[in-house]
């Protein structure tokens, strides 16, 4: 008997291992300063809770690395601040430009450079990473061409070998509107060789009655996308539009060269979507306009993080004063080079809070520590960083002056802060419209900035007490779920995982949950076919 009780043990343990079904999961996000690995990182984090073994490609060094995960170490460079004339163009571009379909392109071209650069300065890495087995590879959808390349690479390899396990592939949105890049570049076969057919078709998304990826900065309330203008949906169907044969002819074919340098050759939207499993989105769903969706598209950005404790130094700058009338929160990310902001810029944002001497001010930002001739007040108080989360929890907080970025405005909403929007690039004035048309937010115009503007549209919010409850109506609206989406983000893996292993779940994901339409063309899925058809009936009749 004393010997039975090991043994049985030992088999339990084996059969339970044989059951287990942890997943070896690459994630691969875009090289920027830190937001798309924040975007994905509480899904990492909850997959490494419950198992199982995840690894990301870190070509930024987090400092805030998680202990859950393995960072595979790969640096890249920052051009627009490492390098003296990409840093003053890049400047030039954020604070006097504005992003559209046009410029998409070269930003695809650029990160394509990164692709070079990882295969070339970090070749050993690389081919461990090749080689490795992975159960699920997660890629960026935006601007990313190395997570096109490995995901296709892999892919394709499979394909042809039939060894080893084939490695799933999500993709994962983590800018603007729900899947909106995914939807601009996922195509399905056009006589299976050519790509045509974007999102539009897949995920039901409008051409002219949402506001586009890269839309117009709003000035104002009445300056919201509305598209019951007949100039606002022109404008959507030519961004939509300018996006469709930019990325999808432009982009695909001369864009990204170093996909075919490096081992893919021919790559196509079509083929990397046709492969992949689901699509993930961390956009704010369920608010602002409508937008179709199928069975492979999930949201699992709708959740809110909770707060740790406020460090002491923000506690007391906080807490302790109490003439002030409560803290004034201001953050615009890690992109703004306060160095090269235009004085009109400093000058309206420093010269509004410098008025707001009843209030708490406290601003993140790694700027000129003088602004001009203008001396700053006592109660604004200036950090490189701050505990932007902590600081949105506290109950002193009453407003919150934020850039627009994903992340930000989520934190905000869970927070139930009322929020003033200055979208600065990107896709934040896609956000703006967004908060806009559902009455959360005000904006401020970066083009037509001003002390007086940006100084009445504070005072028009501090001093509305319904701003509040209107926040904290969407939070809890943004909150109200059937099941939180990192769990469903969590069993829609793991029954991906299980396919793995199980060809017959395979197959039914394949024949029942995937979208007939999905395998659509632009001539089927637009009833081009059909027409045609009807039109010669016409016209032979009309000879009769």
């Amino acid at each position: 008997m004393s010997g039975g009780l090991p043994t049985f043990l030992l088999l339990f343990l084996f059969l339970f291992c044989q059951q287990c079904q942890c997943a070896n999961v690459l994630f691969t996000v875009f090289h920027d300063r830190g937001s798309h690995f924040g975007s994905m990182l509480p899904l990492m984090e909850r997959l490494a809770r419950h198992g199982h073994a995840v690894s990301v490609l870190d070509t930024i060094h987090r400092s805030d690395k998680s202990p859950l995960i393995r960072h595979i170490r790969a640096t890249l460079p920052h051009s627009e601040t490492e390098n003296e004339a990409e840093r003053l163009a890049f400047a030039e571009f954020f604070w006097n430009q504005t992003d559209s379909s046009v410029t998409l392109p070269e930003f695809y071209n650029q990160a394509d450079g990164h692709l070079a650069t990882l295969m070339l300065n970090h070749s050993a890495k690389m081919v461990d990473l090749f080689n490795e087995d992975w159960d699920l590879i997660v890629i960026d959808d935006l601007m990313w061409p190395f997570g096109y390349f490995v995901a296709t690479f892999k892919q394709r390899f499979w394909h042809s070998a039939r060894t080893g396990t084939r490695p799933r592939v999500i993709v994962y949105g983590t800018a603007a509107q729900t899947l909106v890049s995914a939807e601009s570049v996922r195509a399905t076969s056009w006589c299976h060789s050519t790509i045509w057919l974007p999102n539009f078709s897949i995920f039901g998304r409008n051409w002219i009655s949402r506001v586009p990826f890269c839309p117009f900065m709003p000035t104002d309330s009445q300056n919201v996308f509305r598209p019951a203008l007949f100039a606002h949906r022109l404008f959507a169907f030519y961004e939509n539009f300018a996006e469709i044969v930019l990325l999808n002819w432009i982009t695909e074919s001369y864009m990204m060269p170093n996909i075919a340098n490096f081992g893919v050759p021919n790559f196509s939207w079509a083929e990397l979507f046709r492969h992949t499993a689901y699509e993930f989105s961390d956009f704010i769903d369920r608010m602002g306009w409508p937008l179709a969706h199928g069975p492979e598209m999930l949201n699992v950005g709708s959740h809110c993080k909770s707060a740790g404790p406020l460090p002491s130094k923000f506690a007391q700058l906080i807490e302790e004063p109490p003439h002030y009338r409560g803290t004034i929160l201001v953050a615009f990310g890690s992109y703004p080079d306060w160095e090269l902001a235009p004085a009109r810029i400093l000058n309206g944002i420093f010269g509004a809070l410098n008025a707001l001497s009843d209030y708490r001010i406290i601003f993140a930002y790694d700027g000129p520590p003088t602004i001009g001739a203008l001396k700053m007040g006592t109660h604004i108080k200036l950090f490189p960083w701050v505990p932007q989360m902590e600081i949105l929890a506290n109950p002193k907080t009453l407003l919150f002056i934020t850039h627009g970025g994903l992340k930000s405005v989520r934190e905000g909403l869970c927070a139930g802060v009322p929020m003033i929007v200055l979208p600065l690039f990107a896709e934040q004035a896609h956000q703006a419209h967004l908060l806009l048309a559902m009455g959360i937010a005000p904006v401020v115009n970066k083009y037509s900035l001003t002390e007086q503007s940006v100084l009445q549209t504070i005072q028009a919010v501090v001093s509305d007490p319904k701003s509040v409850l209107r926040s904290r109506k969407f939070r809890d609206i943004f909150t109200d779920r059937i099941i939180p989406p990192l769990d469903e983000a969590l069993f829609r893996v793991e029954r991906l995982v299980k396919g793995n292993n199980w060809p017959q779940i395979e197959q039914i994901q394949r024949n029942v949950l995937r979208r007939k339409g999905a395998d659509f063309g632009w001539t089927e899925f637009a009833h081009f076919d059909l027409a045609i058809f009807i039109l010669t009936i016409i016209l032979t009749a009309a000879k009769f």
